[in-house]
């Protein structure tokens, strides 16, 4: 029973596409996080400007929002395979092109920044597909564990990449966060390029706005995936406290950059650990009633955040939410692997990523906006309690999230 409560591992060793895929995604993400460190250090260093570092930001987020929908019809439309190999190869050339700039003896800021625009462009590109890949490449009893170990592949490389880079940066390696990044595209190629042969696609259907907007229609109509979009949405738009940290700090702990340091580590720390003790997560069989409670239970989690006078108090309710944050990130997921058609999936996986990438910047706006009026303490616990609101809304109706129950071939430790 004990081993049971660990993260599930299994398939990561009786699914070996899927071993190789979370391999290179893995090693690929720790690099990404170091590359992202090294980039704003050069161009901060480069230019003095905080306006030139918020620069890179939108040459992430543009490409991601402008391609992310045609990433999702091409990877439900185009032949799943040849598209992950094409996207990873247009990956690794651009890591090249990382290395190659920071070893060249002048730093050509607008090199970087194009750089950065074309990596997240084929980011938006490549994402959609490999959600789609995992229920091809892994059995049906193991894909709540695999969905898991992808997150928590994500959450290391979030943690570990940052560190490793502040730390190759103090020893004036900056080209070798972009060579990890390079090592980790080049595993992400290579597992591509091993996939099998992928059943179901490509498929026939409308390639215009009508095939792009067929995704976002049946969001809409599919009331167990609607709620779950929304509940995502309630959580990361209404209450994740990120951009009030500096102001909390400021108001409660004497603007002390180390407690700042902490705070802001600490959500991820603690979806890390969940990732670690994550083999209950996959045999939930309630989902959705689960996802409405962790959702609640974040803000909640968010008011007692905004009440507590004490800065290791704050540290491990900060863990706690990072926890529930992960959990509910894995439930949605989960659902939606489990309630999308083969051919919407890249399109919804496509909205997925929108949201899951767009909603904490928004998010942040709003508790920016909401800080700003009331402070950091009342903007966090509005916040929390716009959660716990939205989570009783959202539950009000049985036929949604409230009623939706895994099936019995996506549950247990073996397939039927």
């Amino acid at each position: 029973m004990v081993k049971n409560l660990f993260v599930d591992l299994r398939p990561l060793r009786d699914a070996p596409a899927f071993a190789r895929i979370w391999t290179g995604n893995t090693l690929q993400g720790l690099g990404a996080q170091a590359a992202i460190i090294a980039v704003t250090f050069v161009v901060f260093e480069r230019t003095g400007s905080s306006l030139a570092v918020g620069l890179i930001g939108l040459c992430v987020a543009i490409p991601l929002i402008a391609l992310a929908p045609i990433g999702g019809l091409l990877a439900d439309r185009a032949d799943r395979r040849r598209l992950a190999r094409l996207t990873a190869s247009a990956q690794t050339v651009v890591a090249v092109g990382f290395v190659v700039q920071a070893l060249v003896p002048e730093v050509w800021l607008g090199v970087l920044y194009i750089l950065v625009a074309v990596q997240s462009a084929i980011g938006a590109l490549a994402v959609p597909v490999r959600r789609t890949l995992l229920r091809t490449i892994v059995p049906p009893a193991l894909l709540p564990a695999a969905i898991i170990l992808t997150l928590l592949s994500g959450n290391l490389g979030m943690i570990l990449g940052p560190a490793l880079g502040g730390l190759l940066l103090s020893v004036g390696m900056a080209w070798a966060c972009f060579g990890l990044q390079l090592v980790g595209s080049v595993a992400v190629l290579i597992a591509a390029i091993l996939l099998p042969v992928i059943p179901g696609s490509p498929k026939p259907g409308a390639t215009g706005f009508g095939g792009l907007a067929e995704g976002a229609v049946f969001v809409m109509r599919h009331r167990v995936l609607r709620g779950v979009f929304l509940a995502d949405l309630s959580l990361t738009l209404l209450a994740l406290p990120v951009a009030l940290l500096p102001a909390l700090t400021a108001e409660r702990f004497g603007g002390d950059p180390v407690i700042f340091g902490l705070l802001s580590a600490s959500p991820a720390v603690g979806a890390a650990l969940l990732g670690l003790g994550s083999g209950a997560l996959g045999r939930i069989r309630s989902r959705g009633p689960a996802l409405l409670l962790t959702t609640a239970l974040f803000g909640l989690l968010m008011v007692c955040v905004a009440l507590s006078g004490h800065w290791w108090i704050t540290l491990i309710l900060l863990g706690l939410g990072g926890i529930l944050d992960a959990v509910s990130v894995s439930l949605a997921q989960i659902i939606v692997q489990e309630e999308t058609p083969d051919d919407l999936r890249g399109r919804v996986g496509a909205l997925e990523h929108m949201v899951g990438m767009g909603g904490p910047q928004l998010g942040a706006a709003r508790a920016g906006a909401f800080g700003s009026w009331w402070g950091a303490s009342i903007g966090i616990a509005a916040g929390g309690v716009c959660a716990i609101v939205a989570a009783a809304a959202l539950g009000a109706h049985r036929g949604g999230l409230r009623g939706y129950r895994a099936a019995e071939s996506t549950d247990g430790d073996e397939p039927r």
